[in-house]
């Protein structure tokens, strides 16, 4: 038993290391002017999409409801967001959801259906073939590396 508390305990602590230097790479780029999210937190229209995608991932978004959000214009959002954070604001977001079901796929029993439908995939099906095109398999267990954060 103790072992197992052990070993959670040295995961725990190599997932906040892990995440520490995410952090740390990204606010590199952020400094050297490289598009990143880590970047976009320096726009304050891109910060406030970036808090929307991130607070809601499964809204149905679109780029005219996250400029409406934002109180800019649709050519306004896309640019920004391009040019601070390196890709469109949906490209974002699907990358964004699928780092996060791949978490939930990895830390949970929950059903490929149910976690789809927690980021905002219409059905099952549509986010397997997603998550397969992205990271070659339906399941994080049997993928190769595991998914990163975007930027």
């Amino acid at each position: 038993m103790a072992g197992a508390l052990e070993q959670a305990v040295v995961e725990r602590r190599i997932l906040d290391l892990l995440l520490l230097q995410l952090v740390r790479i990204n606010a590199d780029r952020a400094e050297s002017g490289n598009p990143s999210w880590a970047a976009g937190t320096r726009d304050p229209i891109v910060t406030r999409a970036l808090a929307a995608l991130h607070q809601e991932p499964a809204a149905p978004w679109t780029v005219a409801e996250l400029a409406l959000r934002c109180h800019v214009s649709r050519a306004t959002m896309a640019a920004r967001f391009r040019a601070a954070v390196g890709q469109s604001p949906m490209a974002y977001l699907t990358t964004w959801r699928l780092v996060l079901a791949a978490d939930r796929l990895a830390s949970s029993a929950v059903t490929t259906a149910v976690i789809a439908e927690e980021v905002g995939y219409s059905n099952a099906f549509t986010f397997s073939a997603a998550f397969s095109r992205e990271y070659g398999s339906a399941r994080v267990g049997t993928a190769g590396p595991r998914p990163s954060l975007p930027g």
